[in-house]
């Protein structure tokens, strides 16, 4: 899976790391090949590695930009992807990581084929409940927000799906 990292990058608001936190780091990171995944095994947000600077009272700042800042020696002044040949939201691997923006890291996901599409957009829903979503929706008989809150997915999912952008 192709991911983008959060937060503002280059931003300046990411401390520098002591050695305390480096140790930290490299301490939570399985390494494996040299080109393989190497996997955070700690702390998440989202599915993302996340770890304290200046220890728990510190910033959390994403594994992600970490491994970049140490590998590179300064933060990513735009967006950290994942190169098309990773597919976890946990890899730490600097050789799998770039400066990016977001419209090539969506590109990079549908090259990828990461894009989630058909039934693996929404567990919650199958084929015949977003037919009958569309239908609902065209028929003028729900809003984005009813139908949403009748799934039990977002109004903003509901308004992809009769778009047909993610379906």
């Amino acid at each position: 899976m192709i991911i983008a990292l959060s937060g503002l990058a280059g931003s300046g608001k990411d401390p520098e790391p002591n050695a305390s936190d480096k140790k930290r780091f490299w301490e939570g990171v399985v390494k494996r090949g040299p080109s393989d995944c190497w996997l955070w095994a700690r702390s998440t947000r989202n599915g993302y590695g996340r770890i304290h600077l200046g220890g728990r009272a510190g910033k959390s700042v994403s594994c992600h930009r970490l491994s970049f800042r140490l590998a590179h020696g300064y933060w990513p002044k735009k967006m950290v992807l994942h190169s098309t040949q990773c597919v976890s939201k946990l890899c730490c691997n600097p050789i799998h990581l770039r400066e990016g923006t977001h419209t090539e890291n969506m590109e990079d996901r549908d090259h990828a084929g990461a894009t989630a599409r058909g039934d693996r957009l929404a567990k919650k829903l199958s084929s015949k409940i977003v037919r009958d979503i569309r239908k609902q929706y065209a028929s003028g008989a729900a809003s984005h927000r009813q139908l949403g809150k009748k799934y039990g997915v977002s109004h903003t999912m509901i308004g992809f799906i009769v778009r047909g952008d993610w379906w």
